[in-house]
């Protein structure tokens, strides 16, 4: 890819602002911005002011058409990321598709099959599987610093409403409370641990689900409870993810024949069987800060992706697998 990469970024909302642009902007020797696509008339106000030489597009497929751009950086709601991910695609064009890549394993695959045929990247920007905690405990893991994992249980709840836990604004977003893909929050806050799960412990065979319904709004399901098999590998896991129940005493442990693997800011805590205890400390960078550098890195270099689109698509598959446990009560392969 040439350099800097001529980017046009599709949906200029809060992951835009609150995020993306402020590591992008940084990155000028990486990244320039030669376009901009929105459809609200604030979005397009505020950046005609702070980006006055910046052309604005009000349609998706005209930006993917334009020799300005090289890429696109998709930041749209989740029911539209492969949809744009394949005009861009269609058009020649490298794309960047914020997490998750698709709604669907059947659109995931579309996305990766015009990737192939137009010889194009698809860059997934799951930034939790870039979090320096991940890889610092993927290669504790590794050197068995736990012994054999015998399994993993982990808890993340949340708020998230439009009201008083609004989650910075995100909870107001009218496709979130109106949720159109699977399982609410779980795919929308929940792929991040599916995404860091599978660099941990490899991909589940299986899964078993239940999810409860509390309010109104934002998808189907306020709390998902699942556990995972991985058969090949003799130990099970179990996640409850929640978009609407208190987050305190949220927990991550995974537990082997010699010790315990646990999560504090400072970094990876090993406690071993013998009363022993080490912090195994992490960089302390964000996990979207860790990402934008490694994805510079893949560009420059042409090495492989570390959350390639394959994984992506695979992580979608399993959130499907899910939903179906739970409508059907029983172990669903995936």
């Amino acid at each position: 890819m040439k350099s800097p990469l001529r980017l046009g970024i599709v949906g200029a909302g809060l992951i835009w602002r609150k995020t993306h642009r402020n590591i992008i902007e940084k990155m000028k020797e990486q990244f320039t911005i030669a376009g901009f696509c929105v459809t609200s008339e604030e979005s397009w106000e505020w950046i005609a002011t702070e980006h006055p030489c910046v052309k604005i597009h009000s349609d998706y497929r005209e930006m993917a058409a334009s020799e300005d751009i090289d890429a696109m950086v998709i930041l749209t709601p989740i029911g539209l990321n492969a949809e744009v991910a394949l005009a861009g695609l269609n058009a020649d064009k490298d794309v960047f598709v914020e997490k998750p890549l698709a709604s669907s394993s059947a659109q995931a695959e579309e996305v990766l099959q015009a990737a192939d045929r137009m010889q194009r990247q698809v860059f997934v920007l799951e930034n939790a599987f870039y979090d320096p905690k991940m890889e610092v405990a993927r290669m504790a893991l590794d050197d068995k610093a736990i012994g054999q994992i015998v399994m993993y249980d982990q808890l993340f709840h949340g708020f998230i409403d439009d009201d008083q836990h609004d989650a910075g604004g995100y909870g107001r977003t009218q496709w979130r409370k109106e949720a159109k893909f699977p399982l609410g929050t779980l795919f929308d806050g929940g792929i991040h641990t599916v995404a860091t799960n599978s660099k941990l412990f490899g991909n589940p065979v299986s899964v078993f689900a239940a999810g409860t319904k509390f309010r109104g709004g934002f998808g189907d399901y306020d709390e998902v409870s699942m556990l995972f098999s991985y058969p090949a590998n003799g130990f099970n896991g179990y996640y409850s993810h929640a978009g609407y129940l208190c987050p305190k005493r949220n927990y991550f442990q995974i537990r082997g024949t010699e010790g315990i693997m646990t999560f504090d800011r400072a970094g990876v805590v090993i406690e071993k069987n013998d009363g022993s205890s080490t912090t195994l400390p992490a960089r302390e960078v964000s996990s979207h800060v860790s990402m934008w550098r490694k994805l510079v890195d893949v560009i420059a270099h042409g090495s492989p992706v570390p959350y390639d689109a394959r994984q992506a698509a695979f992580d979608v598959r399993v959130l499907e697998a899910v939903e179906k446990s739970i409508k059907t009560g029983t172990f669903v392969r995936i």
